[in-house]
């Protein structure tokens, strides 16, 4: 018997990352499955704590469509609406980091939900940049002195 349901259907949205033997897949939901490429077991699942719906025109979406991205020795793992976690990889789970970007989006004068984000985070040196609906951010060392 499993400690938390193991199930694969039409809600993995993101394409999953493949890093030493390990598949790394994220449902629209929010639920990380990692499993063991070779053997095609299941190592583990993890409820994320990220924020996996969204309102988008009067409708509640699921809102975890950007790939698991390896970005030097962590994994990290956007939800729709500027969250993100922060994993060691392994067979074993192991969170380092939660940052969130707040950005309203606003409509008619006023502020409805964040700021959607669904690419997936491009890291170049020490640098993380992310596009969104109206912006492209960039997190990290900017050079400037």
């Amino acid at each position: 018997m499993r400690d938390f349901p193991c199930w694969f259907s039409y809600d993995q949205c993101a394409s999953p990352l493949l890093y030493q033997g390990l598949a790394y897949i994220l449902s629209v939901e929010g639920i990380l499955t990692v499993i063991d490429y070779a053997k095609g077991e299941v190592v583990y699942q993890k409820i994320l704590d990220l924020a996996p719906y969204m309102i988008h025109g009067g409708i509640i979406r699921g809102g975890c469509s950007s790939c698991p991205t390896l970005g030097g020795k962590y994994i990290y793992i956007w939800d729709n609406q500027g969250t993100t976690v922060v994993i060691e990889p392994g067979r074993t789970f192991k969170q380092v980091a939660r940052n969130r970007i707040e950005q309203l989006w606003y409509s008619y004068g006023s502020p409805v939900r964040n700021e959607c984000m669904m690419s997936n985070p491009v890291f170049s040196g020490k640098q993380i940049f992310v596009r969104t609906e109206a912006n492209i951010y960039c997190i990290g060392d900017t050079g400037r002195k």
